[in-house]
């Protein structure tokens, strides 16, 4: 899916306000040649009450985010 960034922030929100309890982490998947925006945006801007952590693992393209129980 291509979205921009109010929509990526829209769906990210969404996903996590479902995820069930036992979902205790989330893979985002931003890339990274192409524009900063989405990725910045999940890195430093987005928050939310059930992410316990992010992390930046070796592939630069992603985001892990780790859940708190609701």
């Amino acid at each position: 899916m291509i979205c921009g960034e109010d929509e990526a922030r829209f769906y990210l929100e969404r996903t996590i306000d479902t995820a069930e309890d036992r979902i205790k982490e989330i893979v985002v998947v931003h890339g990274y040649r192409k524009g900063q925006a989405i990725l910045n945006m999940v890195r430093r801007d987005f928050k939310h009450k059930r992410i316990a952590k992010k992390e930046i693992p070796y592939n630069k393209g992603i985001t892990l985010i780790y859940l708190k129980k609701a």
